[in-house]
């Protein structure tokens, strides 16, 4: 019956080890799946250095392929927290720089088909009087509202122009509501 758990039937069958995508014993972070289960996007670390990351598969029975690097010519530093688009045309992640200061960057980059390349990336800028290090983007499907989290804050941005985000509001800690 709905709602009784007593009830509930999980085949594990389906389930896959991380071994399929993680051969040298690694884990893997911020993974995001296609709707259709088809391809998947991660972050995979390579000596001291993340990397995006992208594989496909023929079917959702099937394994994934072994991933491939999603290169964007930013240089030799992290790419961090990727947040894909349901439609898979918008990919947004930051670019940690390591000079003296810990800093990211949050950059999107756009195709017109899902087997296309994506394009080079944009900075986004995100407009706010204070500002520390940004990790997990996330928005809306829409893209007009952003999210980040930042050194024990959630921060909600909106857009006001195609890459530019302004900030509405700090969301964490409650007492900022």
């Amino acid at each position: 019956t709905k709602g009784d758990f007593n009830q509930l039937e999980i085949q594990y069958d389906s389930v896959r080890e991380l071994s399929e995508l993680n051969t040298d014993g690694n884990a893997e972070a911020y993974p995001w799946i296609s709707n259709d289960g088809l391809r998947l996007y991660i972050i995979k670390q390579f000596g001291e250095i993340d990397r995006l990351m992208y594989t496909e598969r023929p079917h959702p029975d099937s394994l994934f392929a072994e991933p491939e690097v999603l290169s964007f010519d930013l240089g030799d530093q992290d790419y961090l927290s990727p947040w894909l688009s349901d439609d898979e045309l918008n990919i947004f992640f930051t670019y940690r720089e390591i000079s003296g200061n810990l800093s990211t960057s949050l950059y999107r980059a756009t195709r017109s088909a899902i087997s296309e390349d994506f394009g080079p990336p944009e900075l986004v800028s995100l407009l706010a009087d204070a500002f520390g290090f940004a990790a997990a983007p996330s928005f809306t499907q829409d893209l007009d509202q952003l999210f980040i989290y930042s050194v024990e804050e959630i921060l909600w941005f909106t857009k006001i122009g195609v890459n530019t985000y302004e900030l509405t509001n700090v969301l964490y800690p409650p007492n900022n509501f």
